[in-house]
């Protein structure tokens, strides 16, 4: 009971942490109108978020394993309160930009260490469920929070300000009852010891496993993050969807991502991560160079593409994560982590760069080239099966 209780404020916490950076791509249009800003602009109020997360994660990991697990977790969730009310209430571009950074250097951190803690109190033979279960939240803030943020940015009821809000005051609620339920977890901190802050890059330059981890991560954002930026704008422009009917596509994918996650977790524990992983791997390159080269489609066909995208996307992540995870000794599990973290969310904003760097514009708003980012991203997803052999699991 005391196991899934601290899943369940894990996965609350990564699901308030997520909802704030997946929520700004739907709010665009709002946003643009809103701050007279173009999409350039917009792109850096983006990618703000993703590069201060990286920055601060990576300076966090010299210092974040001499913490208490617990202390360090609710430290960040208030600073990442703080920054996600200050989005709330900005009046002009320069400071949402402001605090677009303070949340992302609070969140950079916060994502990292939730999978920390499922590393050092899951048993090694539960841990693939856990980590299914937790990584579910992007599921559910995809099918769930971003149709709800939508509805309640509406120009008509709150605008974009609403969601923010609602964020905000959802996680003092969790906070305060993180406060109350997560335990005091200090395994990690062998009889009392200083940690070395530079012990994580040591052990990572000398542990061949643990380079392959990172370059697993970094490759699979290549892979997902070049295409999904994008789905948004071309699926208004060239599959010929509304923009009201984004809600299908939010909702199909979450739905069937956070089931996908959940039967992934739990295929990694009986069949072995690895297998499901690159089972998974091979799978997603389908759906991506089938959605990459749409054309005009009737919306029960391409939903049913977004749902395959989707589900092998979760499906490989959830393996990937726990073995990543479990190639760390839990000494120095949150500054590889956080390393990991801050790799992961730099090697985010190069995909969406070399995505954009592909794509053009032709006549009407369509998106041209598409279908080369497909390649680059099936391509990179392929390179995962071998990378992922090269992991060995420690705990």
């Amino acid at each position: 009971m005391r196991e899934r209780l601290l899943l369940l404020i894990l996965a609350v916490i990564q699901f308030t942490h997520i909802m704030d950076f997946v929520v700004m791509m739907p709010l665009g249009d709002q946003l643009r109108k809103a701050f007279a800003i173009d999409a350039r602009q917009f792109g850096l109020l983006v990618s703000a978020y993703t590069f201060s997360a990286g920055i601060f994660g990576f300076a966090g990991s010299f210092f974040i394993d001499r913490f208490d697990r617990k202390t360090a977790l609710l430290t960040l969730y208030g600073g990442f309160i703080v920054g996600t009310f200050s989005c709330a209430i900005a009046p002009t571009y320069g400071i949402l930009m402001t605090a677009r950074i303070l949340t992302g250097a609070f969140g950079g951190m916060l994502g990292a260490l939730v999978l920390v803690i499922i590393g050092d109190a899951i048993p090694f033979e539960r841990r693939g469920r856990a980590t299914g279960a937790v990584m579910s939240a992007f599921s559910f803030a995809s099918s769930v929070g971003v149709p709800l943020a939508l509805y309640v940015a509406d120009p008509g009821r709150f605008n974009w300000h609403g969601p923010f809000f609602i964020l905000a005051a959802l996680s003092l609620v969790f906070l305060g009852v993180g406060i109350w339920s997560i335990p005091s977890l200090r395994g990690h901190l062998v009889n009392g010891q200083r940690k070395d802050p530079l012990a994580a890059i040591k052990t990572i330059v000398s542990t061949p496993s643990q380079q392959w981890s990172l370059a697993l991560m970094a490759v699979l954002m290549l892979s997902a993050f070049s295409i999904i930026p994008y789905l948004a704008m071309f699926v208004i422009s060239n599959v010929g969807f509304k923009q009201s009917e984004l809600f299908y596509v939010y909702l199909t994918g979450g739905i069937f991502g956070f089931f996908a996650s959940m039967v992934a977790g739990r295929l990694s524990d009986r069949y072995g991560s690895i297998r499901v992983f690159s089972v998974s791997c091979v799978l997603a390159v389908i759906p991506m160079l089938i959605i990459t080269n749409l054309g005009t489609t009737p919306i029960p066909a391409a939903l049913a593409v977004f749902a395959f995208f989707f589900i092998f996307n979760n499906a490989r992540m959830v393996p990937a994560t726990a073995l990543v995870t479990s190639s760390v000794a839990p000494q120095t599990r949150a500054g590889f982590m956080s390393i990991n973290a801050a790799l992961r969310d730099v090697t985010s904003g190069c995909a969406s760069f070399v995505g954009g760097m592909i794509i053009a514009q032709g006549e009407g708003g369509r998106i041209l080239h598409f279908g080369w980012v497909g390649v680059f991203a099936a391509v990179t997803a392929l390179s995962c099966v071998w990378i992922v052999r090269n992991i060995k699991p420690v705990s």
